[in-house]
């Protein structure tokens, strides 16, 4: 059975600080651009699904309370948090979570994303992860691995401002449309995705992308990289 968390012990939001139980886990508030840190009681839970959607909070910084073994399910942890700026998962245990689809959907201030260090083997959907992520410039994927993701669809769909994108650990069995709407992309390294026979690297060609650039793929793969990269500089790995 699916359980959500319903008790936050101790949230800080501008200063302010909440203790106690609260019957409603939807209860953050929705104005105040700070959160200096929030411990939440997860144990028993396996979704935080919608988790934070909506909230008015430019950073995050999660405490070792904060323990996600149990979690299978992210979807929308973080859709429409606007005003977030920057959020490192670095620190945390990944490695049942099955659901990342629009984890990040409409969070068009965010610039930065560590995700380094962690276990997403068990993660079969990210569609959509980082749709309209305007202002992100910096990913960190590094030691991070994947295994059993169907689709990626979207997953960096409208992020207008990434110019580099490097997921060296990151297997798919899908790959269709991986990038949406990306001008900027110069440096694409994705050598350790092995195509399928009924893969394709594209876009969708009825939006703006790039020029020119360089990237770094798995020899499988030449043969399924679509227009516009064909212009490209390839890097066989």
């Amino acid at each position: 059975m699916q359980y959500i968390p319903n008790k936050i012990t101790e949230m800080i939001a501008d200063g302010i600080q909440v203790k106690g139980e609260k019957n409603n886990f939807y209860t953050f508030p929705l104005s105040g651009n700070h959160a200096i840190y929030i411990i939440i009681n997860i144990t028993n839970c396996t979704s935080l699904r919608g988790l934070f959607t909506g909230i008015k909070l430019s950073s995050i910084s999660f405490t070792p309370e904060f323990n996600t073994e149990n979690i299978e399910d992210m979807n929308s942890m973080f859709d429409g948090c606007n005003s977030l700026v920057s959020i490192n998962f670095s620190n945390l245990n990944t490695k049942n979570v099955k659901n990342m689809e629009a984890m990040f959907y409409d969070c068009n201030s965010l610039q930065s994303m560590d995700f380094s260090n962690l276990d997403l083997r068990s993660v079969e959907v990210m569609y959509k992860f980082c749709y309209f992520c305007h202002s992100l410039t910096l990913v960190n994927f590094t030691n991070t691995r994947t295994l059993n993701v169907t689709s990626y669809p979207g997953i960096f769909g409208y992020c207008w401002n990434l110019t580099s994108l490097e997921l060296p650990n990151f297997e798919a069995k899908n790959i269709d449309i991986l990038f949406l709407n990306c001008p900027n992309l110069r440096y694409i390294d994705i050598h350790s995705i092995n195509c399928q026979s009924n893969d394709w690297f594209g876009v969708d060609t009825g939006y703006d992308f790039f020029n020119n650039g360089t990237i770094k793929v798995n020899s499988n793969c030449v043969s399924k990289i679509q227009n516009p990269f064909s212009n490209w500089t390839i890097i066989i790995n």
